[in-house]
């Protein structure tokens, strides 16, 4: 299995966070104390403190991360996804602001700091939520091409498409874009990663190319509409060498090259599996070493229950079906 991480910079949300949380926190502090003082000095310091807080302390804090991930070894960049820090700083802001009237809408009473300080964290997690949303992270994602199928991860959501199914593959402006039989195209989004796009598409292309290539004696595998038990008893009588002038013989090394021939179909790899299951030991780890390449989570589950003995008749029909 080849895997591209698709790593992009890393994104400086969370430091302007902290910087506008600090702003914040202190900022309450003065307001507290000049409410009670009526002090010039302290007005004159809110002043000084809001441009402080808005300009140099996100500032301040983002050289800190640059300083501490080259310490660790991390070179990557910080970038700014949608906004700059001071729209970071600005959606910190308005969190606190929303998480405040909320507080007030549903008439929960707000200590003062002398007492139960509820205000502080309340800022805290406003500027942090406000921060994640305004300025975004970009999320990491991979691309995983393995013999049988190929899934691009995005954030949380992860797609998988056959590569028997892959039709087209070309690069676009910042993506590579995976064209594919009975469904819509996949868009695999470059902008911002490190990743070569070029590498990629050839991977992608070499892969899909491999798969259009039919497995050779592929149907002597197939259920041909049996159940799982006679299926695996005609394997057996094919991989033990059947004296049935009609059964087509297999050996170990044509049900190991199946198993992850780019070309087989689901069925086909199903019944080498279970032939192999049938002969020994040693096949039966050959499958589950099979079972853990497959990218297809479907297939890989499938393949781990033929490896334990404990394949269940609705669940290989399903995967032979894919």
């Amino acid at each position: 299995m080849k895997i591209f991480p698709l790593e992009r910079p890393r994104s400086h949300a969370a430091w302007a966070a902290a910087g506008a949380c600090a702003w914040w926190v202190l900022l309450y502090l003065i307001v507290d104390r000049a409410k009670d003082t009526g002090s010039g000095l302290l007005t004159m310091l809110w002043f000084v403190w809001q441009f402080f807080g808005i300009a140099a302390v996100p500032y301040a804090l983002r050289r800190l991360d640059e300083a501490i991930a080259s310490s660790r070894g991390d070179h990557r960049p910080l970038h700014r996804p949608y906004f700059t820090s001071a729209g970071a700083f600005v959606g910190s802001i308005a969190g606190v602001v929303a998480l405040i009237v909320a507080l007030v809408a549903s008439d929960l009473k707000l200590p003062a700091l002398g007492g139960d300080v509820v205000i502080v964290p309340v800022m805290a997690l406003g500027a942090w939520l406000g921060a994640r949303i305004a300025a975004g992270r970009g999320a990491e994602g991979a691309v995983s091409i393995g013999y049988d199928a190929l899934s691009y991860r995005h954030g949380r959501r992860t797609t998988v498409v056959a590569l028997r199914d892959v039709t087209e593959v070309r690069g676009a402006a910042g993506e590579v874009v995976v064209q594919r039989r009975g469904g819509p195209a996949l868009a695999i989004d470059l902008r911002g990663t490190e990743a070569d796009g070029r590498a990629l598409e050839a991977a992608i292309e070499r892969a899909a190319r491999a798969a259009r290539e039919a497995l050779p004696g592929g149907v002597a595998l197939r259920r041909e509409e049996r159940d799982v038990g006679a299926w695996r008893d005609a394997l057996r009588a094919k991989a033990m060498g059947g004296t049935d002038f009609r059964a087509q013989a297999l050996d170990r090394d044509d049900l190991e090259a199946a198993l992850v021939h780019p070309g087989a179909t689901a069925e086909e790899r199903i019944g080498a599996a279970l032939a192999l299951r049938e002969l020994d030991d040693a096949g039966a780890t050959r499958v589950r070493v099979a079972a853990e390449s497959a990218v297809d989570p479907g297939l890989r589950e499938v393949l781990r229950a033929v490896a334990d003995g404990s394949a269940d008749e609705a669940a290989v029909r399903e995967a032979a079906r894919g």
